[in-house]
This record gives structure tokens, C-alpha cells and sequence, in this order.
């Protein structure tokens, strides 16, 4: 590498093509398949909101149809493929980009290529194609916590070039341009998923920013909560697509008036219109709530254009004090709501999202659960045989519980809809997601560093474990405050209480943000500290595993093991029946990880529990466990 450790995080990858992200040299007919480690540092630093771009020699519509062909297209923003310098490429790409060259980073197998480079832009960090799989893991490309807007990042940025270009093309008057982007601004409440950008927009947002305040994260949140102020964001979008959260507005309300104690827009969007828009909502809100609107000006040496934008909004200036202005809105009539080139839309509350992983018996009753509730759900299962299977066992759900508990109330939440789906990317709008693969330590730890570069940084990540410890899963991201463990009980939708493990690293917010969601799923919560299978699994396991054992010397068979628990005990299920509700491979699974983390021999796998897991009698879900479920 040519740069210094200390030189800024990299905003874009420029990859040569040919013996780099491929092998072999697409114009003379190599077939040329992409390498892995390459594909797969894309699709990472893709999610943490890093662009890429290509500076390539060769044939520009040769070279994109292979990309293409690969499915590789579309992660790429700017493609410049030619014969020139590949310095001249990579200063092109950073100027059509508007990023700086010391942001820019540089992926080449030719040493001389990387040489002629890092000659003519010494502050472009060069990296040899051998080491494209490692490069996520330089401090270099790490993102503390990506927001929404840096996930999507090249999506904006393909939508500005876009945008650009139809401008440079268009011949009419500049608010005819404006007027045919067909503009909609979408303004609504902030939810725990927005905290971040918010933060992000006060701290970075000075021009276009009416007093010039920052915000934490936590006192957003406070503000959120409370009855006295109102924390409203603004999305915009055009027919190129979506510009992202540009906007935030913070309102106090005091009395019968309104005070906008902040509004402050990305400078991208400076000459679109939005100002007039938004201070447009906000006063005819306002009004129609029966209150007087006022608003704050802070003036700073850069944000004059903000208290103009007032001024034109229908504000007049009430009162000056040392630093600060009082204005109160002043017109005769509320702000028209479609003057102007942009039109607004008010949102009245974001739909929330609650993400499953793993289409087996628990994931499905969870989301149900979820659905029921209103939420909408996305189940993603990497089996295509467990998604094809997975709608039709909801429905059979669908029809026990209602057999059971009758029909829903009339007053409840409409049901959420249900998305099937492979690919982990779709959760990456999910507030909460609930992991409930198979238990096995490895393939949960993947599970979890996989989410955690997929999902937002305020998404919560709850594990449906049946005994590993939810501060060994959350060790596996880079969010350990955000891993709660919510063990529900099986079948999900009929059991009302949840055991709910809280990590020593588990924060008290996610701890709220958790049992707030298990009481709008209808469940109780049970709060335990974390530990080897918990409270329940750590004495259950032991014991359905002494009952497998009593069953295998030959003292009672499984009928008659069950029934003194149930007859002398007064439990509704014996050990063995429960163990074939929960399935004998989970129960064998839980078994294993018992041992591992307690190295308690009382966890030792009976060996009639395993032979029966190996022959394939895994419990009520396969027709036979200890019991048989035949027909």
C-alpha cells in the first residue's frame, strides 16, 4: 500500500478488469469466471456504502456484458474502460464521482500499472489483484456503522450520474428541468431505524441548517419519546430515483405555538426546491393542529440561505436577542401545498419490518407471530425445499390457531405481509432480526458476521438459541450491545412467554427495544443473565436426556416415563413427548453445546437419543421420535 495509515477510509474501489477481478482477457474469448475472493470483497464493501468503479483497458461494451453476464453490473458505478493511462481513468472517476483522490483506492495485478498510478496520484492507495480478498479487513475500508443512506450509496450515486447527464441534455429553462424530475418529498415521524442518519445530517450539515445544532444519537432519541417534540426526517425522490434522507426537522411545541427549533437539508439537494417544500409541511401541520408556527434562526457564517428560505416561507423576524432570531409565521393563509416543483407526501408511520432467518418450525411460528401482529415479515431460508413448504405450513398454523383460540379480534392490527426469500440482503430494512437456524456454534457465528455487515447499524439481532451463549454469538459482530437471546418456546404461535437472555454486553436499550416487541408479538417476557442453555434448556436438556437413558436400560418404556411426570408431577407433557415436539436433532445439537461450554458429563448424548437421530427419527415433525406420530 502507497498511503499513509493515518490517509481516510476509502469511498471507492477502482478495479482493472482483465488477470484482476477475472482471470484470463474477455476481448480475446477467455471465459474468464470472477474470482470469489474478488466477487466477495464487492458485495462487502458494497454493503458498507463503498462505491466501485472500473479503470480497465479494452472494449467498453465487451467488458460490461461479460460484468453483466457475471451479475456483476450493477455494482459498479462508473465504468472507464479505454487504452489510456489508467492514472487519467481513476482522476476521471474521482472528479465525475466529486470525491477526492486520497478517498480513492486502486486494485491492479501489473505492478507497472499500479507504479504509473501511484506515480501521478501518490495519494491513491494501490493494492496488488492477490490481495482483493483481504482487503475488508484493512482498517482502511472499515465503516463504524453504516447508515441506510451509505448502503444504498451507489444507488444515489448511479441516480446523480443520471441526473447530471439529463441535465447537460436538456435545452429549456432551468425550472422546466426541475419541473420534469417529478419530485416527491416524503416527510414523517423518526423511528429508531433513521437515528443515525439524523445524527449524521446534524453533525455534517452546516450551510443549509437553520441554527446550527447537533445531536447524539441518545437525546434523538429522548426527543423522539417525548410528548413535547416532534422529530420529523424527509426523503426525497425524483424519476432517477431516490435521493436518500435529506432532510430533519425538530419541533417543540410549547403552549398554542410550534417552534421549528432546527430544519436542516444535504446541501444536495440545494437547488431543488425542497426548502420552501418542507417549511411548507411544517407550518400547515402546524395549523391545522390549531397552534401558531414559529421558528428558530441561529446565524452562523454560512446558513444566511436558511433564514431567506424562512422569510419566503411566510416567516417574519418577532424577536432578536444576542445570537439568535424569533420568527413567527406572518401570512394571511397557510402555505399552498402544491406550490412549487416538488410535491409533498406526508407519512404517517414507517411499517416496521421483523426479519426471520430459517424456514423450520420455530422460524415459522415466529413469523407468524410477527405477522399477526401487523409486522411486516421477511423469512429467508437458503433451502429452497424449506421456503416452497414454508407458506403452506404458515397456513396450517394459520388454521390451529384459530381452531385453538378462535377467530382474530375484530380490533386487531391487519396482518402483515410474508416475504419468502434466499437472499440475507432483503433483511436489510428489518428493525429486529431473529435468527433460528440449526444449533450448531459455526454456522451461527457466520450467520451473525454475515447480518452484521448486512443490516443497519440500529437493527437489533436476536437469537433463538437453545443453549449457546448469546455473548459467544454476539462476539461475532461488531454490534455485541445490540445481541439479545429471545428463546421461544415451541410451537411459537401458541406459547405466550418467551425466556429472554441478556448478554453481559446486551445494552439496556436493546433489552427495551426487545420486550417491547415481544409484547406487541402478545408474549410475556422471563429476563435471565446469560449462561450455558439458560434457565430452561439447562435443566431440561439434562432431564430428557436421563428419561432417553431410563428408557434405554429398560426401567419403563416411553409411555410410562411420560406418564409419572404427567400423573405425579402435573406436568401437561412428559420429557420424552417434549423432546419430540422440539425435535431430536435440536435436543441432540443442545447436547453437544451443553457439553462444550460446561464440560458436564451429565450433557453426554444418550446413546439411544442419538442412534434415533441418525436413523432419521428426529420427533412429531419426521412421525417418529421416542413416540410415533404415524397415521
Amino acid at each position: 500500500m502507497t498511503a499513509e495509515q493515518s490517509a481516510p477510509t476509502v469511498k471507492c474501489l477502482v478495479w482493472d478488469l482483465d488477470d484482476t477481478l477475472w482471470d484470463g482477457t474477455v476481448l480475446e474469448g477467455d471465459a474468464a469466471a470472477p474470482h470469489p475472493a474478488a466477487v466477495e470483497a464487492l458485495r462487502t464493501l458494497d454493503r458498507r456504502g463503498i462505491l466501485h468503479a472500473v479503470a480497465s483497458r479494452g472494449d467498453h461494451d465487451v467488458a460490461h456484458a461479460h460484468l453483466a453476464r457475471h451479475g456483476l453490473d450493477e455494482l459498479f458505478t462508473v465504468l472507464d474502460i479505454h487504452w489510456g493511462d489508467k492514472s487519467q481513468a481513476v482522476r476521471r472517476i474521482a472528479d465525475t464521482l466529486g470525491i477526492g483522490p486520497d478517498t480513492v483506492a486502486f486494485i491492479d495485478n501489473d505492478p507497472v500499472e499500479r507504479a504509473e498510478v501511484a506515480a501521478a496520484l501518490p495519494m491513491v492507495r494501490c493494492y496488488p489483484a492477490r490481495d482483493a480478498g483481504r482487503l475488508a479487513e484493512l482498517p482502511e475500508f472499515q465503516v463504524a456503522r453504516p447508515t441506510r443512506e451509505a448502503r444504498e450509496r451507489r444507488l444515489l450515486y448511479r441516480g446523480e450520474l443520471l441526473r447530471r447527464r439529463a441535465q447537460e441534455e436538456h435545452t429549456g429553462a432551468p425550472a422546466a428541468f426541475l419541473a420534469s424530475l417529478g419530485l416527491v418529498l416524503t416527510v414523517r415521524r423518526a423511528t429508531e431505524a433513521d437515528l443515525h442518519r439524523a445524527r449524521e445530517l446534524t453533525v455534517r450539515t452546516h450551510q443549509l441548517n437553520t441554527t446550527g445544532r447537533s445531536y447524539d444519537v441518545d437525546e434523538l432519541r429522548a426527543l423522539c419519546r417525548s410528548p413535547r417534540h416532534e422529530v420529523l426526517v424527509a426523503d426525497l425522490e425524483d424519476r432517477f430515483g431516490s435521493y436518500g434522507t435529506i432532510g430533519l426537522a425538530l419541533v417543540e411545541h410549547d403552549g398554542d405555538t410550534s417552534v421549528l427549533k432546527l430544519l436542516l437539508l444535504s446541501c444536495r439537494v440545494m437547488s431543488r426546491g425542497v426548502g420552501p417544500a418542507f417549511i411548507g409541511h411544517v407550518v400547515r401541520e402546524t395549523l391545522a393542529a390549531g397552534r401558531r408556527p414559529a421558528a428558530e434562526f441561529v446565524p452562523t457564517d454560512v446558513n444566511r440561505v436558511m433564514l431567506v428560505n424562512l422569510r419566503f416561507g411566510g416567516f417574519e423576524v418577532a424577536e432578536r436577542t444576542a445570537g439568535r432570531l424569533l420568527l413567527h409565521y406572518a401570512a394571511p393563509e397557510p402555505p399552498a401545498a402544491e406550490d412549487g416543483p416538488v410535491r409533498v407526501v406526508a407519512e404517517r408511520a414507517r411499517r416496521r419490518t421483523v426479519g426471520v432467518v430459517g424456514a423450520g418450525t420455530m422460524g415459522i411460528g415466529i413469523a407468524l407471530c410477527a405477522s399477526e401482529a401487523g409486522f411486516d415479515v421477511v423469512v429467508v431460508d437458503r433451502a429452497p425445499e424449506a421456503l416452497a413448504a414454508g407458506p403452506r405450513r404458515m397456513r396450517e398454523a394459520v388454521r390451529l390457531t384459530r381452531l385453538l383460540r378462535g377467530p382474530r379480534p375484530a380490533d386487531g392490527p391487519e396482518p402483515g405481509p410474508v416475504r419468502w426469500t434466499e437472499a440475507l440482503d432483503a433483511l436489510s430494512g428489518a428493525e429486529v432480526v431473529i435468527e433460528c437456524v440449526r444449533e450448531n456454534i459455526p454456522l451461527k457465528e457466520a450467520l451473525f458476521r454475515e447480518l452484521d455487515g448486512i443490516c443497519p447499524p440500529e437493527t437489533v439481532f436476536a437469537t433463538c438459541t437453545s443453549a449457546i451463549p448469546v455473548a459467544r454469538l454476539a462476539a461475532a459482530t461488531r454490534r455485541p450491545d445490540q445481541v439479545i437471546g429471545t428463546h421461544f418456546m415451541n410451537p411459537a404461535h401458541l406459547k405466550d412467554t418467551v425466556e429472554v437472555i441478556r448478554g453481559a454486553g446486551t445494552g439496556e436499550d436493546t433489552l427495551r427495544r426487545t420486550l417491547d416487541l415481544l409484547t406487541a408479538l402478545g408474549k410475556k417476557a422471563i429476563v435471565v443473565r446469560d449462561a450455558p442453555g439458560f434457565v430452561s434448556n439447562r435443566v431440561l436438556m439434562a432431564t430428557i436426556n436421563d428419561a432417553a437413558t431410563v428408557l434405554e436400560e429398560g426401567t419403563a418404556d416411553a409411555e410410562t416415563v411420560d406418564r409419572v411426570f404427567q400423573e405425579c408431577f402435573g406436568h401437561a407433557m412428559g420429557p420424552l413427548r417434549t423432546a419430540d415436539l422440539i425435535g431430536l436433532d435440536t435436543v441432540l445439537d443442545s447436547l453437544h453445546v451443553l457439553l462444550e461450554c460446561t464440560a458436564d458429563r451429565r450433557y453426554t448424548p444418550c446413546a439411544l437419543l442419538t442412534d434415533l437421530v441418525q436413523q432419521g427419527h428426529v420427533g412429531r415433525k419426521g412421525g417418529r421420535g421416542f413416540h410415533s406420530y404415524l397415521r
